[in-house]
């Protein structure tokens, strides 16, 4: 959908404030009980989005060959990374493995020691002040 709003302008400089426009319609639908399915289809009947077109791929759910091909090992591989990623304790937001944070449960100030039963992994973010 992104290549067809920069086709519409014939620039990504020009056709940012909708690339821009349509993240912000995903996130904020996301967040609601809909479907993919019908969030895609509630944006491209908007009328700022009108000249956008959904092409259905055929995922295939049994495959014949016993190879995986490149999208196949991509797609098991994004599936157990969500399943097995770190979250934030605190916001339980996703952790890149080079930002993480080390929390005190219960804090220094009220006597929380720095035992392995009190840490917590966190986003830095997080742990400097957002949650005090």
């Amino acid at each position: 959908m992104i290549q067809q709003i920069y086709l519409k302008y014939r620039s990504v400089q020009k056709s940012y404030k909708d690339v821009s426009k349509l993240f912000q319609s995903l996130v904020s639908n996301l967040q609601t009980e809909k479907t993919i399915h019908n969030i895609l289809n509630e944006i491209i009947s908007s009328n700022d989005f009108q000249y956008l077109t959904i092409r259905t791929i055929n995922q295939e759910t049994h495959s014949s060959t016993q190879d995986f091909n490149t999208n196949k090992k991509s797609e098991i591989y994004i599936k157990d990374a969500l399943q097995n990623a770190q979250k934030c304790k605190i916001c339980q937001g996703l952790i890149h493995r080079n930002s993480i944070s080390i929390d005190h449960i219960q804090r220094k100030e009220d006597g929380g020691l720095a035992s392995v039963d009190n840490g917590q992994i966190t986003h830095p973010y997080c742990n400097t002040g957002y949650k005090n």
